[in-house]
């Protein structure tokens, strides 16, 4: 009698165990796709290659949740921006050593950290020769989703702005094939600034004509009308007909 309760008594026990360990797997979120409210399981840093990120860390009561294996979003901020901002300089202290760039890795200004909503982006040069380490931030009211990655090239700074002058010998000095012009030599050709400049994608661009210079009645013959950013990085082709831009890659 004695044994048959024995033998029923670690039955029981291990019954126990059993539900015990199960109850607490779930508990612990195995699945890893969501950290409890308050931040328990969220990271102390994002890994992309062989590159750690230090992490963003939200206000008490916030949520994480993945896409994929690069991209984190925290919910239940009680201000997204000013979290933004604050990530923003902790990244950008000496111990993590990232700048705000464009989207082609150039050194760029802060956004205002003050709006409802917006974007920032951060990079630095990686271990890699070649490659960059770059952390996208969105944020909208009571949330941010962070997005770090590697991105093929190096953290530059932005060139110096040209005068209209220094323009004018910068365009001379290409070849003309690259402004769709023929001919071996920009000997063949006059350039001219127009007044004023005109938008493109919201940046303002000087207004160029190049005027061919081998014809025997030495006119104004007008062979293409280009706009330029004050940087030199964006030079176009314009069409004045159809109000068009080719951008063009000299």
């Amino acid at each position: 009698m004695n044994q048959k309760r024995i033998r029923w008594t670690a039955l029981l026990l291990a019954l126990l165990c059993l539900l015990a360990g199960c109850k607490g797997d779930k508990e612990e979120g195995a699945d890893g796709d969501t950290a409890p409210e308050g931040g328990g399981d969220l990271p102390a840093a994002y890994t992309v290659g062989e590159e750690n990120v230090a992490a963003l860390t939200p206000g008490e009561g916030a949520q994480m949740s993945m896409s994929g294996t690069i991209s984190y979003t925290y919910d239940g901020l009680t201000s997204a921006s000013e979290t933004v901002a604050g990530y923003v300089a902790q990244l950008k202290g000496e111990e993590s050593g990232f700048t705000v760039v464009d989207e082609e890795l150039v050194e760029a200004e802060d956004p205002s950290y003050t709006a409802g909503s917006g974007t920032v982006r951060l990079a630095k040069n990686a271990a890699e020769a070649g490659k960059a380490v770059t952390v996208l931030i969105t944020w909208e009211q009571g949330s941010c989703t962070v997005t770090v990655d590697e991105a093929e090239g190096s953290v530059s700074a932005p060139p110096e702005m040209m005068n209209l002058a220094e323009a004018l010998d910068y365009v001379s000095s290409l070849p003309p094939e690259s402004l769709g012009l023929s001919g071996a030599s920009m000997e063949d050709y006059r350039v001219r600034a127009l007044d004023g400049a005109v938008l493109v994608d919201s940046e303002p661009c000087m207004r160029i004509h190049i005027y061919s210079s081998d014809n025997p009645e030495q006119t104004n013959e007008l062979m293409g009308s280009y706009l330029m950013s004050a940087d030199g990085r964006h030079l176009y082709r314009l069409n004045e007909a159809e109000g068009t831009v080719e951008k063009l890659e000299p």
